[in-house]
């Protein structure tokens, strides 16, 4: 549970990287969020967010495929 913890700033660091256009950044926090808790990583990108909110779900789900380098950069520009 701590790793997790420590690592929620960090996912949410990941996600605004990419908001802000940030990519070479947030796959640098991304690959630390993966180390600390792989499981939230995974967690994560398998869609299970605490938010409700489908655009919000969505965007994050995006945000953080693209740090991962499952999505292009590209994939944020509609919902940026």
């Amino acid at each position: 549970m701590e790793a997790a913890q420590s690592a929620t700033p960090l996912v949410l660091g990941t996600i605004g990287y990419v908001g802000q256009g940030r990519i070479d950044k947030a796959m640098e926090t991304f690959r630390k969020v993966e180390r600390i808790a792989p499981k939230l990583v995974e967690a994560r990108l398998s869609g299970k967010w605490l938010s409700s909110d489908p655009d919000d779900l969505s965007r994050a789900r995006t945000f953080f495929k693209v740090a991962a380098s499952l999505a292009p950069p590209e994939a944020v520009d509609a919902i940026r």
